[in-house]
């Protein structure tokens, strides 16, 4: 909500405070404790303080944001990783510079500005298009903040536009850097490449004994084998307990016709719609349809097109506005309505296309629906299961003998390291837990007794380390095929190498690139028009565009291809720029984010020179207080 509330501040400068200023200070994340704040107080900048619960407030509606981003609650330590702590933190700092600024040059704003400003806000538009305070307060309630909260909130962001304005307001693009950008952005290359891949080595002879083993020495590390574990484990998810044959026909048969929905295709209508302000206008179109207009060509009167009308293809449930929703589904196709009287105005509707409804029958999924509820009742009783788990082993008895109890497959694993493979490199098949239980493993030994670990489909997994293999230098007899085969990809890879250096060189000296495509018999490529934006040929790793636009017409260059391993030689045939065009259609558009780029490291460069001015401290044992304490339960 907050950000519908900010999307319609004005102007781009106005953006530039709502979102891009997070800016860098020197004191966020030194060691040292400032001293001599007040306990609700996070930082300080001048005079202008950062209260801990604005702060608190901040990172919560950060946290949430994030959240939403991920589909799943942050923690605190991912919260850390991303940087939300100091980009919160950032923001607020700058905001209080920018009011401390204020505050020094004796702005202000008057409250009819600020009402003004308020009530012009689209946010707050009712159903007439006019502030509603009904949709005003209903907003501030969802976002938790009161009216007055609110309005200072307006209040101080109206100042700092003040002063943004003053500063940066006339930020403008100079003609020269735009030519400059708009050469580098539009300049066109032509390449010829040749692709030297392994048929270009030839054949490789087996290496000698000498080769190898000098080889082997070289590079020992690549075939180290890692530490490994030797695991047992039992796993207990809902599904493992759950009972469907328990589940009687009366019990699956009122889940059915509880959940009718679930097994259902609901009935979906192709519905458009003509708002009209007064009942007037809607009672002469409705009379006009009666009497052969056509509803399109009463939305074309309006000005008004196939996308201004079009509600789209929406259950009866889609249709917000309930009255509109009985009507349409009333009708039948390609019909309209008379005039609708609903909360949103005058409304006339037309269904073009109906596609009807349907339910699964009970039998064919009564079966899923013993299941559902089985495992539903099952994961209801895991935690007791777990309890019991943990009693049994208080008591003395084994991972084996408490999975024999409970009927489930006691799982041993020969070897598995850090990233889940076994000993011969391959992934270690249905461990649960995943990384979480690997990376419990191995901090674990012969002996523990360690915690079970929550896995996936809400169960539980325990295990024990039975043995540990410390990892080693292999012999080069226990892995000479697979060193062979990386001495042989290394001898082919450099033959490549040097015989693109060598190609580069005879074409830079002068000759041919069809005289070195046919020595080395492969084809000569084309791609035309390559942009230092655009993706290379399909056969071309990224690095190839860099190289087309790293010399002039003429410029031959080597570049990886696209295969791991291969080279291409390229020559540049052709550059073109297309000439600079002050009327071009999109300039008006790169203008603007140029200067808004100035205006933010204008901007950015005026906030650190004012926060050395005016003094900036930071209360970090208060800053991570609130880190703390926002972290989510349980987690």
């Amino acid at each position: 909500m907050l950000d519908s509330l900010r999307k319609h501040a004005s102007g781009w400068i106005a953006q530039i405070f709502i979102a891009l200023l997070v800016v860098s200070f020197a004191v966020w994340g030194i060691a040292d404790i400032f001293t001599g704040f007040r306990a609700d107080e996070v930082a300080e900048v001048g005079d202008t303080e950062i209260t801990t619960s604005d702060f608190a407030r901040q990172y919560d509606v950060a946290m949430q944001s994030m959240s939403r981003q991920m589909g799943r609650p942050m923690t605190a330590e991912q919260a850390q990783m991303f940087g939300v702590p100091a980009q919160v933190l950032g923001r607020l700092v700058s905001q209080a510079t920018l009011d401390d600024v204020a505050k020094q040059f004796g702005l202000g704003i008057s409250n009819a500005a600020l009402a003004k400003k308020i009530g012009e806000d689209p946010s707050f538009r009712g159903p007439t298009g006019s502030f509603d305070r009904l949709q005003f307060t209903q907003l501030l309630r969802n976002a938790g903040m009161t009216e007055d909260m609110f309005v200072r909130d307006q209040h101080k962001a109206m100042l700092r536009f003040q002063v943004s304005d003053g500063l940066v307001g006339g930020a403008a693009s100079p003609e020269a850097y735009l030519k400059a950008l708009h050469e580098y952005r539009t300049e066109a290359r032509d390449i010829r490449y040749l692709l030297l891949t392994a048929a270009v080595a030839g054949p490789i002879p087996e290496p000698t004994d000498a080769e190898l083993t000098g080889y082997f020495g070289a590079n020992k590390a690549n075939w180290r084998a890692p530490e490994f574990r030797a695991l047992s484990y039992f796993k207990v998810v809902p599904a493992d307990l759950a009972k469907p044959d328990a589940v009687t026909e009366e019990q699956t048969r009122a889940n059915y016709d509880a959940n009718i929905r679930d097994y259902s295709v609901l009935e979906r209508r192709r519905v458009s719609q003509i708002h009209f302000d007064t009942k007037a206008d809607a009672d002469a179109a409705a009379a006009a349809i009666t009497g052969g207009k056509t509803f399109e060509a009463i939305a074309t009167d309006r000005k008004l097109t196939p996308t201004d009308t079009a509600l789209g293809l929406v259950t009866r449930d889609e249709i917000i506005d309930k009255k509109i929703a009985e009507a349409a589904f009333g009708l039948d196709a390609n019909s309209v309505s008379g005039v609708i009287d609903s909360d949103f105005g005058f409304i006339i509707a037309k269904v073009e296309e109906i596609q009807p409804g349907s339910v699964k029958p009970f039998d064919t999924v009564k079966a899923e629906i013993k299941q559902k509820m089985a495992v539903a009742e099952a994961a209801r009783k895991i935690i007791q299961t777990y309890d019991e788990v943990e009693d049994m082993r208080a008591g003395g008895e084994t991972l084996k003998e408490i999975a024999t109890k409970l009927a489930v497959p006691y799982v041993s694993v020969a070897a598995v390291d850090r990233n889940g493979n076994d000993a011969n490199g391959t992934k270690v098949a249905d461990l649960p837990g995943g990384a979480t239980l690997l990376a419990t493993a191995a901090e674990s030994d012969v002996g523990i007794e360690n915690d079970a670990v929550r896995i996936e489909d809400n169960g539980y997994a325990w295990f024990e380390v039975t043995a540990v293999t410390a990892e080693r230098d292999r012999e080069l007899s226990e892995v000479r095929e697979k060193v062979v085969a990386d001495w042989k990809k290394s001898q082919t890879e450099k033959r490549i190498e040097d015989k693109a250096e060598d190609a580069r060189s005879k074409i830079a000296a002068g000759t041919a690139i069809e005289a070195i495509a046919t020595e080395l018999a492969v084809e000569v490529k084309t791609a035309a028009k390559l942009l230092r934006s655009a993706q290379p040929p399909a056969d071309l790793a990224a690095s190839a565009v860099s190289a087309a636009f790293a010399g002039p017409t003429g410029h031959v260059a080597v570049a990886d291809g696209a295969a791991e391993g291969t080279k291409a030689v390229i020559v540049v045939s052709n550059a073109v720029v297309p000439a600079f065009d002050p009327a071009a259609a999109d300039l008006p558009q790169i203008r603007t984010q140029v200067s808004e780029q100035l205006a933010n490291d204008y901007m950015q460069q005026f906030l650190v020179e004012m926060q050395n001015q005016l003094g900036l401290s930071v209360n970090q044992a208060a800053v991570q207080a609130v880190i703390g304490q926002q972290q989510q339960p349980g987690l």
